[in-house]
C-alpha cells in the first residue's frame, strides 16, 4: 500500500426473501470482487477481472489525492444471514477466507434455482421435460403429508459447489483476503422444529421445563488459526437449514444429511451443539428449518461481533450494510383490500417476517447511536473539569522533563483515587458494587469458557451464581465504608482487568477522535496515530489472553505450567458431572453450590489471585515507557490531553462506567448502517417493471424464469457497484467524481458476465448502449 493505511470495514446483513437471494447474490459478488481487488493490491497481475482492475485503479487514484490522503483497504470482517441471504453470506465468507471464485454459487442459481428442478417428481415423461405446471395434480394430491421442493437434491447442489470453489485453482494474489491475524465470522441463524428441552429457574416451583428453538451457527476464520470456511459438510448443513422454508422444503435432519452428503457433521454438532449436550439432548435426533421463522434478526449478531472486538492498528470507517432488493417505498394510504387464503399466508411467512425484524434492528442501532453521542457529550463537557483536577498532580514540567520510568507512578495513583473518593459521593458505592460484580461476572465467563458451558445454558448460570455467592460471602460487595476496604482492594487489583481494559480503550479513543485533525499543527501525524493504536491494541490483546487463559505457542514452559494448573483447578471446582447433577437436584442456588464446593474454590481463588497479581505488575510502567516517546514531538496541548485521559482514568471511570454498564453501551463506537438496494444505484436508467424481477408472486418469481434469474444477478452488481464507489470515495475524503469509475466498472462487470447470460442477450445490448451513453 501507498501511503497511510485507513480501512474500509465492512459489515454485511443478509435477509431472507425467496427468490431476492439471486440480486443479492449479485451483490455479494461485486462486494467480494472490491475486497479482493483491495487485498490483491501492490501483488504484479493479481487482479484477475476487469471490474478488479477498476478497483485497483480507483484506490491507487484516491491514495495519491494529496499528502494526508489515506491508502483506503477493504476488509469484510463479519457476515451475518438468515434464509436465503444466508446461503449467499455462508459462499461469501468461504471465499473472503479462502480467495476463492464463488462462480460456482451463481451457476447453482442460474441451472438449478429453478422450479421445474426443484419440484419433486419425474423430470421427464416419454423423454419429454416435465415442467413444475405438469407435475401441480401429484403435488397438490401429496402436499398435506410432503414437501414439494427437493432437499436432498439441493443439499448436494451446495456441497458440490462448495467442493467446486476449493478444487478450481485458486484466485491470483493472496491465500486469504482477510489481513494477517484478522478475524471473519459468519453467523447463520435456524430453527430447531421441535426444540430441545431447558429446565428455566423460577422461584417457586424451583424450574419448569419448556423447549428452545431458536439456534444460530458460527463459522470462524483467522490467518494461522481457526478456518472453519473449510468443513464443507458444515457449510451445506448451514446453507440448506437456514433457507428450508416451511412447506416448501422438507426439514433437514443432521443424521440424514450426513448421509446424503457422505459427509461427517460431527465436529460442526460438537462445536455448535455443546448447550444440547449439557441438556441430555441430541441434534441427530431433531429436524431443523428456516432460520427466519423464529430468527430473522441477523443485525444483532452482526452488532455484537463488532462492537465486541474488533482491532485495527490504523484509522477505521466502519460501515453496516444490509442487503434489501425490495426496499418498497413510503406508504401513501394505510390498510388494502381483504388478503386471500394464500397472500395471507405466504405474507405471514415471508413479508411481515422480513420486515419488521429489520425495523426493530434499525431503530435499535439508531438508539445506540445517541446513546454513544451522549457518552461522548458527557466527555467533552467534563473533560476541562478532570483536566483541572490533574494539573496540580502531573505537572508540564515532569511530563516533559522526565521519561516514564522515572514517573513517580504509585503517587500519583493514590492522588488521584483520593480525588475520586472524595469527589464522587454517594455514586462511589454504586461503582464499587457494579465494579466488583463485572469482575466476578467476567471470571465467572473465563471459567465457562475454559469448561464450554455456552453462556445461556443452566451450567453457566450455575457457575456465574456460585462465584457471585462466593464474592458475597468474602465481602467484596461491602458498602459499609465510603471507601474500598482491604479486601476490595486487593481483589480488584489482581482481578480488575475490565479496568485495565477499558483505560486502554478511552486512550485509543482519543487516537481515533485525532486521526480527523492529521495535518492540523500540533497534532500526531498518520503514522504515529497507527503506532499508538498498534501498541494499544496490544497491550488490549494481552489482557484479553490473561483474563481467558490463553497463552501464545511461544510460551514460557514455566507459564504453560501456571496456566495448566490454573485451568485444572477450574475444571475441579466446576466439573461438568457435579454440575449436571446440583442442577438436577437443587437447581440454580450459587449459595448451596459454592458452600458445598467451599475448599475448591477457595483454592482455585487463592491461585487465581496470584496468578493474576504477578502478572499484572508493571503493566502501567511498560505501557508508559513505550507510549511517551511516541508523544515525544507532539504539542503541550496533545501530550496534556494524553495524560488527562490516561493518569485521570478513575476520575473518568467512576463517571462513565456506572452509564455504559447500566445502559448497556458497551464499549463500541457509533455503527453506520447503510442500505443496499436497488433504490440507491441511480446512474443507470431504471427500466420499465423496475430492476428486480424476483419481487413479484410474492418474492418467488425468479425461481420460475431463467430470465429473471439472470437479470437479477445483473443488476445486484451493477448497483453494488456504483454504492461501492460511493463508499470509497466518501470514506477517503476525496472530491473524486463518481461517474467515471462508474461507467468503467459497468462496462467490465457486463463483459464479465456476457457469457454466463445466455438468456438476456436483448438486455445486455441495451445496457451496454445505456452505460455508453453515460456523462463523465
Amino acid at each position: 500500500m501507498a501511503g497511510a493505511a485507513k480501512e474500509l470495514r465492512l459489515g454485511l446483513v443478509c435477509y431472507g426473501g425467496s427468490s431476492l437471494c439471486i440480486y443479492m447474490h449479485g451483490i455479494t459478488k461485486e462486494i467480494n470482487r472490491l475486497v479482493g481487488a483491495s487485498a490483491s493490491r501492490g501483488a504484479p497481475n493479481a487482479a484477475t477481472t476487469g471490474s478488479e482492475s477498476v478497483y485497483v485503479e480507483l484506490l491507487e487514484k484516491l491514495a495519491g489525492a494529496g499528502p494526508e490522503a489515506p491508502d483506503l483497504r477493504v476488509v469484510v470482517d463479519v457476515i451475518a444471514g438468515t434464509s436465503a441471504g444466508g446461503i449467499n453470506g455462508i459462499f461469501l465468507g468461504k471465499a473472503l477466507a479462502g480467495n476463492r471464485s464463488q462462480d460456482a454459487l451463481r451457476d447453482v442459481w442460474f441451472e438449478d434455482g429453478d422450479m421445474n428442478q426443484l419440484v419433486i417428481g419425474p423430470r421427464k415423461l416419454a423423454g419429454i421435460p416435465l415442467s413444475w405446471k405438469a407435475k401441480l395434480p401429484f403435488l397438490l394430491r401429496t402436499a398435506l403429508k410432503r414437501s414439494p421442493l427437493r432437499g436432498d437434491d439441493m443439499a448436494r447442489w451446495l456441497y458440490q459447489a462448495l467442493g467446486k470453489m476449493d478444487a478450481d485453482p485458486r484466485n491470483a494474489g493472496p491465500a486469504s483476503l482477510l489481513p494477517p491475524g484478522h478475524p471473519l465470522d459468519l453467523w447463520v441463524t435456524i430453527t430447531d422444529f421441535y426444540g430441545y428441552q431447558r429446565l428455566i429457574p423460577l422461584s417457586r416451583p424451583r424450574f419448569v421445563s419448556d423447549a428452545r428453538h431458536r439456534h444460530a451457527l458460527n463459522f470462524h476464520y483467522e490467518s494461522g488459526g481457526d478456518d472453519e470456511f473449510e468443513d464443507n459438510g458444515a457449510l451445506t448443513f448451514a446453507a440448506r437449514t437456514t433457507s428450508c422454508f416451511p412447506a416448501v422444503f422438507p426439514p433437514v435432519n443432521p443424521a440424514r444429511l450426513s448421509r446424503t452428503l457422505g459427509a461427517s457433521l460431527e465436529p460442526m454438532l460438537k462445536r455448535c451443539f455443546r448447550i444440547y449436550e449439557l441438556n441430555g439432548a441430541d441434534p441427530n435426533k431433531t429436524y431443523f428449518v428456516d432460520g427466519g421463522v423464529l430468527d430473522n434478526k441477523p443485525f444483532g449478531w452482526a452488532i455484537d461481533t463488532i462492537t465486541r472486538s474488533r482491532p485495527a492498528e490504523s484509522e477505521v470507517d466502519r460501515r453496516l450494510l444490509y442487503l434489501e432488493p425490495d426496499p418498497g417505498g413510503f406508504a401513501t394510504s394505510q390498510g388494502g383490500e381483504d388478503p386471500e387464503t394464500l397472500a395471507a399466508a405466504l405474507g405471514a411467512l415471508t413479508s411481515i417476517p422480513r420486515s419488521e425484524p429489520i425495523l426493530d434492528d434499525l431503530l435499535d442501532v439508531q438508539v445506540h447511536n445517541e446513546r454513544v453521542g451522549r457518552m461522548r457529550d458527557v466527555i467533552e463537557a467534563n473533560f476541562d473539569k478532570v483536566a483541572a483536577l490533574i494539573e496540580p498532580i502531573v505537572p508540564d514540567t515532569v511530563l516533559a522533563g522526565q521519561g516514564a520510568q522515572q514517573w513517580p507512578w504509585a503517587k500519583w495513583n493514590e492522588q488521584v483515587n483520593e480525588i475520586v473518593t472524595a469527589n464522587a459521593g454517594m455514586s462511589y458505592a454504586t461503582y464499587l458494587r457494579l465494579k466488583v460484580a463485572a469482575v466476578l461476572d467476567g471470571f465467572a465467563q473465563a471459567i465457562c469458557a475454559i469448561c464450554d458451558y455456552p453462556g445461556d445454558s443452566n451450567h453457566a448460570s450455575l457457575v456465574r451464581a456460585a462465584v457471585a455467592c462466593w464474592g458475597a460471602d468474602k465481602s467484596l460487595f461491602d458498602q459499609s465504608s465510603s471507601a474500598p476496604t482491604p479486601e476490595q482492594l486487593r481483589f480488584l487489583r489482581a482481578f480488575d482487568l475490565g479496568f485495565m481494559r477499558r483505560r486502554v480503550r478511552f486512550v485509543l479513543a482519543a487516537f481515533n477522535w485525532w486521526y480527523g485533525s492529521v495535518g492540523a499543527a500540533g497534532f500526531p501525524t498518520r503514522q504515529e496515530l497507527d503506532s499508538g493504536k498498534a501498541l494499544l491494541y496490544e497491550k488490549i490483546a494481552a489482557l484479553d489472553a490473561l483474563a481467558h487463559l490463553s497463552l501464545p505457542d511461544d510460551a514460557e514452559h514455566s507459564e504453560k505450567d501456571a496456566v495448566a494448573g490454573l485451568r485444572e483447578l477450574v475444571h475441579t471446582a466446576f466439573p461438568v458431572e457435579s454440575l449436571t447433577a446440583f442442577l438436577e437436584k437443587e437447581g440454580i442456588d450459587g449459595a448451596a453450590y459454592a458452600q458445598s464446593h467451599h475448599d475448591a474454590l477457595t483454592s482455585l481463588f487463592e491461585a487465581a489471585e496470584a496468578f493474576y497479581t504477578k502478572r499484572v505488575g508493571g503493566f502501567w510502567e511498560a505501557l508508559l515507557a513505550q507510549l511517551v516517546p511516541l508523544a515525544g514531538g507532539w504539542s503541550p496541548e496533545r501530550r496534556r490531553d494524553l495524560a488527562v485521559r490516561f493518569i485521570g482514568f478513575p476520575m473518568w471511570d467512576v463517571l462513565l462506567y456506572p452509564v455504559q454498564e447500566l445502559g448497556q453501551i458497551g464499549e463500541g463506537d457509533a455503527v453506520e448502517v447503510v442500505r443496499v438496494s436497488p433504490h440507491e444505484a441511480t446512474l443507470l436508467p431504471l427500466p420499465e417493471g423496475g430492476k428486480v424481477e424476483g419481487k413479484r408472486t410474492h418474492h418467488f418469481y425468479a425461481f420460475f424464469s431463467r430470465e429473471a434469474r439472470e437479470n437479477d444477478y445483473l443488476w445486484g452488481r451493477l448497483d453494488a457497484a456504483e454504492q461501492l464507489v460511493r463508499l470509497l470515495v466518501d470514506s477517503s475524503g476525496a472530491t473524486e467524481p463518481i461517474d467515471g469509475w462508474c461507467k468503467q466498472l459497468f462496462a467490465a462487470i457486463l463483459d464479465e458476465e456476457a457469457q454466463a447470460l445466455t438468456h438476456i442477450k436483448p438486455k445486455l445490448e441495451r445496457l451496454r448502449a445505456e452505460v455508453d451513453a453515460l456523462q463523465t
